[in-house]
């Protein structure tokens, strides 16, 4: 990707290309009126969310480590390789979510 025949490398440079693309053929009509949408959460509860630890475990070691760390700030480097000792703590946390 190039701008004024300069190779694109950082990340907001690409996508300030990208929003400048992807704005130039898009338009807003002011005279249109949005849909309805209802704000809020939606109608629908798990009652009964179970998962395994066999699930836990497969789900943690699937994860790609190159990808960079959630909110929390924990690596997928360090789930992946512990596991075995926080599938446990995982699922319980999990099943005590309201």
């Amino acid at each position: 990707m190039s701008q004024n025949g300069k190779i694109l490398v950082h990340p907001i440079d690409k996508a300030n290309k990208f929003n400048i693309y992807f704005s130039s053929i898009s338009s807003i009509n002011g005279d249109r009126e949005l849909p309805k949408h209802r704000p809020g959460p939606p109608d629908f509860e798990f009652e009964d969310f179970m998962i395994s630890e066999q699930d836990a475990i497969y789900q943690l070691k699937i994860l790609n480590i190159s990808m960079p760390p959630g909110p929390n700030g924990i690596s997928h480097i360090l789930l992946k390789k512990a596991c075995f000792s926080i599938d446990k703590p995982l699922i319980k946390n999990i099943q005590s979510i309201p």
